[in-house]
């Protein structure tokens, strides 16, 4: 009865992908994710699809030893000196965007900053959750130093 209802009032009814549209009779083209392949101003979408196959050649965010690594990122505790090191969160490796705050290690200040700037071009729409309620780390993961290039705490 609706159909019949829709048919007579004009209202054009949604045509399952593949059917035939009664405004061409040909077969509507469908994309991957089921939209018409035409733009709204009768543009194809070429657009979009470059912008789909560059993001599924962009590289997927990796651990290296409980680290986040991206394409160029620092060595996390890479070290010259004991001021090239601290004793902070880092980011959480399922999230980048967001830091673990249950993960305290001693890490370089140049991957922390890469972090900032990688952040800066990838999480503009990402909220983070808030973090628990703090708990007292242990004085030892604030006292770092570089140790044959590495940035360690004296926690280890």
């Amino acid at each position: 009865m609706l159909p019949l209802l829709l048919a007579l009032s004009g209202v054009a009814c949604p045509q399952p992908p593949g059917k035939v549209s009664p405004e061409t009779d040909a077969p509507q083209e469908q994309d991957r994710k089921g939209e018409s392949s035409e733009a709204p101003d009768g543009a194809t979408k070429e657009a979009s699809v470059d912008a789909e196959s560059k993001n599924e050649r962009a590289e997927e965010p990796r651990s290296e030893d409980g680290f986040f690594m991206a394409d160029g990122s620092p060595e996390p505790q890479a070290c010259t000196a004991a001021a090239d090191c601290l004793g902070d969160t880092i980011p959480d490796v399922r999230n980048p965007c967001c830091q673990d705050p249950t993960t305290l290690r001693p890490h370089a200040r140049a991957y922390r900053k890469w972090v900032g700037e990688w952040r800066k071009d990838n999480c503009a729409e990402v909220e983070c959750p808030p973090p628990p309620s703090p708990s007292l780390p242990p004085d030892c993961a604030f006292e770092v130093d570089c140790v044959d290039g590495t940035c360690v705490d004296a926690c280890s």
